[in-house]
């Protein structure tokens, strides 16, 4: 007969069993750092446009003045 330990060392080993396997948590690692990756790229990239617009805006300001020839 089974003690109460070994019972809680099986239902251990099974919830163990069913946890996601190595290579699942490797490719869900992989995954985010992919993501991450892109998100970095995004940023740039918008800062870049930020940037841009920025001048683009400062460009149309001058040139709506009323003193502009």
């Amino acid at each position: 007969m089974a003690g109460p330990s070994e019972w809680r060392i099986d239902d251990i080993e099974r919830k163990a069993n069913a946890a996601a396997p190595a290579h699942a948590v490797d490719a869900l690692r992989s995954e985010v750092a992919s993501v991450e990756r892109a998100v970095t790229e995004v940023e740039s990239a918008l800062a870049g446009l930020r940037t841009e617009l920025q001048s683009l805006q400062a460009r149309v300001e001058r040139l709506e003045l009323p003193d502009n020839p």
